[in-house]
């Protein structure tokens, strides 16, 4: 019962799920471009983001963090 409910369900949401993969992958490469070029702002908006008691960020916002401190060492060290 399950395996046919699932199939079921795979199909009626697989394209949106794909499409939205998609949608989000495209947006954590501009993001990345953006934390290159704009190394502060791009810190300051994921400051934004990410709460203050977090264990744990995603991969994509961790290879956001990587790329400003590639971009601008100095920031290595702000308290965002």
């Amino acid at each position: 019962m399950f395996m046919k409910w699932f199939i079921t369900f795979s199909i009626l949401v697989g394209g949106w799920f794909q499409h939205r993969a998609i949608e989000i992958s495209g947006k954590v490469r501009l993001m990345n471009e953006l934390s290159v070029r704009f190394p502060n702002e791009s810190l300051t908006y994921l400051n934004s983001l990410i709460a203050d008691d977090v264990q744990w960020i995603p991969q994509e916002l961790q290879q956001c963090l990587d790329a400003i401190r590639q971009s601008n060492p100095i920031l290595v060290n702000d308290p965002r």
